[in-house]
């Protein structure tokens, strides 16, 4: 596990990087802004909503 600081290490980032087909994702954060929901919410869009419903 590795801890990202969403300052010099993107969220974003590293999980366009490591997302692969059949990957599942889960996030546990104290804070999760507004913003951040948006984009993961724009790049889930793109993905078969079998894909995103099996999250």
């Amino acid at each position: 596990m590795r801890i990202i600081n969403n300052v010099s290490d993107l969220l974003g980032d590293d999980l366009k990087a490591e997302i692969a087909p059949g990957s599942k994702v889960r996030i546990a954060a104290s804070t999760f802004s507004i913003f951040a929901f948006e984009a993961l919410r724009k790049e889930l869009d793109v993905l078969p909503r079998d894909v995103v419903n099996a999250l």
